[in-house]
């Protein structure tokens, strides 16, 4: 039993309002500036960008930021739009340090991230910018339907089931993702990057991909528990947004 999903065929728009429907919002709580799992060989450009991520703020529309994931700050989800369920991988071990709080330090994940920066100058005086960042024991589940909080799981616990003592569900995860940033300037958050992009700043394109053993859930239509597995891939060109893959897929272990 699986869920797939290949989208290779939307406009511009539809990709781009479909990427950005599968985001966490941002959280006010103000997390250390190292997410549990410290860098391990990571350079200063590196440590740089991962200290960035979960710094935007989603506007809420009153003034303040969106709280979609409470306890966590913001940082991508990854869709799969048919059937409509969505992928949450904590690549930069956000929900783990925010786990490790909420718990009083009573679990922690052993989430470790590690990457790389390489940039290119360009002759408009921008750089090409490349960040391959590595991922291990990442917090994963999958709910349907894209509700972070109450959308019926279908692999995995959620952070607050984590936080209560419930096994977390730990995988691997790759992410690239290639940009144009003015040189020098200090390396952004993704969602800023993708949402509100600053003055040269260009998404090229980007590739995740992560693989994690754990249990599947009832609303799969297996027993709670049953042994499972959750392989995620999204690939996207941003100057041809028709070029894209999204996929979640789900499949029972022996």
């Amino acid at each position: 039993m699986s869920y797939r999903h290949h989208s290779r065929s939307r406009s511009p728009l539809t990709a781009l309002r479909a990427l950005f429907a599968s985001l966490f919002a941002c959280l006010a709580l103000v997390l250390p500036a190292h997410p549990a799992g410290a860098i391990e060989g990571g350079d200063q450009r590196f440590a740089e960008f991962l200290k960035n991520q979960g710094t935007f703020c989603l506007p809420d529309g009153e003034g303040g930021c969106q709280e979609i994931a409470p306890g966590v700050p913001n940082f991508l989800v990854w869709s799969d739009l048919d059937p409509d369920s969505c992928a949450v991988v904590d690549y930069a071990g956000l929900a783990a340090e925010a786990i490790r709080q909420q718990s009083g330090g009573a679990v922690r994940l052993g989430t470790r991230v590690t990457g790389t920066v390489t940039e290119t100058p360009l002759p408009d005086g921008r750089s090409d910018v490349r960040i391959r960042l590595h991922a291990k024991n990442a917090l994963t589940y999958v709910v349907q339907g894209c509700d972070w909080l109450n959308g019926p799981p279908l692999f995995g616990r959620f952070i607050t089931e984590v936080v209560a003592g419930k096994r977390a569900a730990l995988g691997n995860a790759q992410l690239d993702i290639r940009f144009t940033n003015e040189t020098g300037v200090p390396l952004p958050d993704i969602l800023q990057l993708l949402i509100e992009p600053l003055e040269g700043q260009v998404p090229l394109s980007m590739t995740f991909k992560s693989s994690t053993k754990g249990p599947l859930r009832e609303a799969f239509g297996v027993p709670d528990g049953t042994p499972g597995k959750a392989d995620v891939h999204t690939a996207i060109q941003f100057d041809d947004p028709d070029n894209r893959t999204e996929e979640i897929r789900l499949t029972r272990q022996r």
